[in-house]
């Protein structure tokens, strides 16, 4: 439970389709009631039922807090994945929540199915027994898939009980899809062997057999009777309408919400009777699909159509387009934001409302690469508040994976789903965006997938920009920045020194040049080896850097030579006697056989007017010039 209400996890793909759409919203309109929310884990696309692979927008299931959720809806035909069906199964087990599996059977768990298999069966007996075909074909969907193989079953033992022959011409693969069901229908017609019927898998596919026989002149059922199966709202606007089998989710969803119910003494009891639970586990439900007899096979020329299709197509149609254009305008502006506040903000404008889009907290960095997917789980426990709709003043924020359904306490209390979806970008899972729609609206159901890709292309591509952005300074570094000594070279040097002066010339302030060069390099070279003479150069440097202020300005001039520019009024004496303090010390604990030492020349300006940098390269030379001197003498003498 979570704020007193039984959570009720529905994992599924492709909630936009209309009819899964129904399922959801009688769902959760009869459990509401009871104290129940609906949290929907959605994926935008089905997989394949022998796909193992491990897709991106699975992970939206990860999403599923099973210490807390009271029982789990496995939509098993809309996910169309046994393996991604089979590991949540095992999940909940682990955690002891129960099953109901729609439309799946399992070793273990609740299952809830249409009976697809008489429901086929009886559209084949009218065909056969009541109009009396004798050559009839059949078209399944994919070969192998469980629905088709199943279907194509009812139709060898219907055409055998009735003493009628079947070749195998007579049975074709449309595919479950328009253009597939095309090629066969036209390879039908073609064979020049026409049927008196063609018994088709889906209603897709019937439909779409109905389009070729008629652009061949052929008619539709005096010639050739064809029927369908699913019960799809399209069947009631072909001519002839398509007689079918209605798969009613509406009453599917009916008969879900009484068997959650009869797991409690009482409704809105909180915890679930375990003896109520024992004699339902490994128990089958079904429900016969309702037999739709139309204008394909003679019987009714018209069917009643549903009151609000027309008006629910034009409402998509009309608006669809319009609404498209205006998301990706702001995913646009969200690739093309210089900041992660300022790519929120470009989302909060119509029509996207009423989402929370949460990403990893690592995503979000200015050095993550968003082509390799980070160690750890998938969801990280540190995330980021990226969007908030119907929020006044919203601002993105860090929040922990634990707070997430805090955070949209206001949304579970209304009763209405919450819908999560995997925001993934070239394969990599990045974060998660939740709907919270205050109302069973089919126009903002419809816009799930839509604004989810939009999502996820824009804070991929935002990401993507943010990092070659990143990679890009990162190389300019490299290149301005030597090796060494990790001072700025002379051309990275040059170009900070240019704004520096800009600096200098519009506030009119001091500026100090202390020149360093590094003693008996030669001498070090040619007795200890380049090796020597490049760790005494480091030194000399390292000694130079940390003596000068943070912000100054230092640079390899030369082989041997340093340079650091400081903006404002410092004290040089003491950056000089910090800089023999380094070194003296330095040769006092390094062991070597020879010392580093490092001749300073100081300039410092008392104004803009004699900050060329030539200038001050040649007054802070002759300053070092006649210490180097000094030292020379002292070496002679020693």
């Amino acid at each position: 439970m979570i704020f007193g209400r039984k959570i009720i996890a529905l994992c599924t793909a492709q909630i936009t389709k209309p009819l899964c759409k129904d399922y959801l919203t009688t769902l959760s309109k009869g459990l509401s009631a009871h104290n129940f929310s609906v949290f929907v884990y959605n994926m935008c696309s089905s997989l394949y039922w022998n796909d193992n692979q491990n897709f991106p927008e699975t992970a939206v299931y990860d999403l599923i807090d099973y210490e807390n959720t009271d029982i789990i809806i496995i939509m098993d035909e809309r996910i169309k994945s046994r393996a991604t069906a089979s590991k949540i199964i095992a999940k909940a087990e682990k955690y002891g929540k129960p099953v109901i599996m729609l439309d799946g059977q399992y070793d273990k768990g609740i299952s809830v199915c249409f009976d697809y298999k008489n429901g086929f069966e009886t559209i084949v007996r009218h065909v056969v027994k009541h109009h009396k075909r004798k050559k009839v074909y059949f078209m399944g969907g994919i070969p192998g898939n469980r629905f088709s193989e199943e279907r194509k079953e009812v139709y060898l033992k219907v055409m055998r009980e009735n003493g009628l022959e079947v070749k195998d011409s007579m049975i074709s693969h449309g595919y479950f899809l328009p253009g597939g069901a095309q090629e066969a229908a036209e390879a039908i017609v073609t064979s020049g062997e026409l049927p008196d019927a063609i018994i088709c898998a889906n209603d897709i596919m019937a439909l779409n057999t109905m389009l070729i026989l008629q652009r061949f002149g052929i008619d539709v059922p005096g010639q050739v009777i064809v029927t369908g199966f699913d019960g799809i709202d399209e069947i009631y606007f072909s001519t002839p309408q398509l007689t079918s089998g209605f798969c009613n989710y509406d009453k599917i969803a009916e008969m879900t919400v009484d068997i959650i119910l009869r797991l409690y003494d009482h409704p809105d009891d909180s915890q679930i009777n375990e003896k109520s639970l024992a004699s339902l586990i490994g128990t089958t439900h079904n429900l016969l699909p309702e037999t739709i007899i139309a204008g394909s096979c003679g019987c009714v020329e018209n069917y009643l159509a549903p009151v609000n299709y027309l008006t629910q197509l034009n409402n998509r149609t009309t608006t669809t387009a319009e609404e498209n254009r205006a998301i990706f305008r702001i995913m646009e502006r969200m690739q093309n934001s210089s900041s992660i506040e300022e790519a929120s903000e470009s989302m909060n404008h119509d029509p996207i409302h009423s989402i929370d889009v949460l990403l990893n907290k690592s995503y979000t960095l200015w050095n993550n690469n968003p082509a390799i997917r980070q160690d750890g789980p998938i969801f990280e426990d540190d995330m980021f508040l990226f969007f908030k709709s119907n929020t006044k003043d919203f601002a993105p924020s860090d929040i922990k994976k634990s707070d997430v359904i805090e955070n949209l306490k206001p949304y579970v209390d209304m009763g209405f789903p919450l819908i999560f979806n995997t925001l993934d970008y070239i394969n990599i899972p990045f974060g998660f965006a939740c709907f919270h729609f205050a109302n069973y609206n089919e126009l903002n159901y419809s816009k799930i997938p839509l604004i989810v890709t939009a999502i996820r292309n824009a804070i991929g591509g935002f990401s993507t920009i943010q990092y070659q952005k990143y990679m890009s300074k990162q190389m300019e570094e490299i290149y301005k920045i030597d090796s060494l000594t990790g001072l700025y070279n002379r051309a990275g040097f040059s170009r900070h020194f240019q704004d520096m002066q800009k600096r200098l010339k519009a506030t009119k302030g001091p500026v100090t040049v202390i020149l360093s060069d590094l003693d008996r390099l030669k001498k070090i070279n040619d007795i200890y080896g380049h090796s020597a003479g490049d760790s005494a150069i480091q030194q000399s440097a390292r000694a130079l850097k940390l003596s000068c202020p943070e912000d100054a300005l230092c640079v390899r001039f030369g082989g041997d030579e340093f340079l650091a520019v400081i903006e404002g009024d410092v004290d040089t004496d003491e950056i000089k006697k910090k800089i023999d303090s380094y070194l003296c010390e330095y040769n006092a604990n390094s062991n070597r056989p020879y010392e580093v030492s490092s001749s300073i020349g100081i300039y410092k300006t008392t104004g803009a007017d004699d900050i060329d940098f030539e200038t001050l390269i040649k007054k802070a030379d002759e300053s070092m010039y006649k210490e180097k001197t000094e030292h020379h003498k002292k070496s002679e003498h020693s």
